[in-house]
C-alpha cells in the first residue's frame, strides 16, 4: 500500500513458517496510513526458496535490510517484527547499528526473543530420527514430546493443524484463525522449515539490543505464548527499560490474529512518537 512519497513507512515482517497474510486484520486496522510494506521472506508464501543451505540469521537479516532500503525513500521506518522476524531485526541491528536511530525509528517487537535458553518448547528436545526425516525437525520433535497433540481438533485437521493450534494459538482463539494460519505452514516446504532449525537453538541477539538506545520500541506477547514465552520478552525489556512492554492476556503466539486491537494500538503510539 503506497499513497505518498512524504510519510512514515511501516514494514510488516512476519515470523516462521508464516507469510504476509498473516497480517491482513493490522492492514486493515492500519489503512488510513499511507505506506505498508508486506513481504514474504525466502522460502515463504510466495517468494523462491533459493537454496536452503544460505538460510542464516545473517543472510535473512540481509533480506530485510533490502527489502527496507527499497521501500522506504529515505522516509522514518517503523518495523512491526512477529516472532522469527524480531530475531532478523536484533540480528539486524547488531549488524548494521547506523540504520537505527537514523532510518528505522520505530520497533514494535511481537512475539520475539534475544535468545531462547532452555525456554523454548519449539526447539528443545531432539529429532525423532530417519522415520520421520521428511518432516521439519520442529514438527517431529514437537510431535515426540507432546504424543497427546496427535489428535487434531475440528479447526485442525492435519499433524500440522493439531501443532499449530497446540503451540501457536491461546484458549480462546477463532477455529477460523487457526485454520488461516494451518494455510500457511503447509504452504511451506519441510526442508525450509527444518533449514531455519539452527536459527533457534542458537540464538544470541542480545548486543543488538544496544543499537536500539535511540529507536521508540514497544514489545507485545501473549500471554499464553507456548514458542517464545512471555519471560522471553520480560527479559528482552530489561535489557531494553526504555520500551514499553504489553502482555495480552489469553493469547499465544500469533498476537495479530488474536488481538489485532491492541497489537494496532501499540503500532499507532509507535507511529506517534517518531
Amino acid at each position: 500500500i503506497d499513497r505518498t512519497d512524504d510519510c512514515v513507512t511501516v514494514v510488516l515482517v512476519p515470523g516462521y513458517g508464516i507469510d504476509h497474510s498473516v497480517f491482513a486484520p493490522l492492514v486493515h486496522e492500519l489503512r488510513d496510513l499511507d505506506r505498508i510494506v508486506l513481504f514474504d521472506r525466502r522460502g515463504h508464501g510466495d517468494s523462491d526458496a533459493g537454496d536452503v543451505a544460505s538460510y542464516s540469521l545473517d543472510r535473512l537479516s540481509q533480506d530485510l535490510e533490502e527489502v527496507i532500503s527499497e521501500f522506504a525513500n529515505a522516509n522514518p521506518v517503523v518495523v512491526v517484527a512477529h516472532s522469527l522476524g524480531g530475531m532478523e531485526i536484533l540480528q539486524l541491528a547488531g549488524r548494521s547499528p547506523a540504520l537505527f536511530g537514523s532510518l528505522i525509528r520505530g520497533l514494535v517487537l511481537v512475539a520475539t526473543a534475544a535468545s531462547t535458553g532452555d525456554q523454548n518448547e519449539f526447539v528443545s528436545a531432539r529429532p525423532i530420527g530417519q522415520a520421520v526425516h521428511h518432516l521439519a525437525q520442529p514438527v517431529a520433535t514437537m510431535l515426540m514430546m507432546h504424543p497427546e497433540i496427535t489428535q487434531p481438533s475440528s479447526a485442525s485437521q492435519s499433524l500440522v493443524g493439531a501443532l499449530a493450534d497446540h503451540y501457536f494459538f491461546g484458549s480462546h482463539s477463532a477455529k477460523q484463525s487457526i485454520k488461516q494460519t494451518v494455510a500457511m505452514l503447509e504452504k511451506v516446504s519441510p526442508d525450509v522449515l527444518a533449514a531455519m532449525v539452527p536459527i533457534f537453538q542458537s540464538l544470541e541477539l542480545r548486543s543488538g539490543v544496544l543499537a536500539l538506545q535511540d529507536v521508540e520500541v514497544a514489545i507485545v506477547v501473549g500471554e499464553q505464548d507456548r514458542v517464545t514465552p512471555a519471560s522471553l520478552s520480560l527479559e528482552l525489556h530489561e535489557l531494553m527499560p526504555q520500551a514499553t512492554l504489553t502482555v495480552v492476556p489469553d493469547t499465544g503466539h500469533m498476537v495479530m490474529v488474536e488481538a489485532p486491537d491492541e497489537l494496532v494500538a501499540q503500532v499507532r503510539n509507535v507511529i506517534n512518537h517518531v
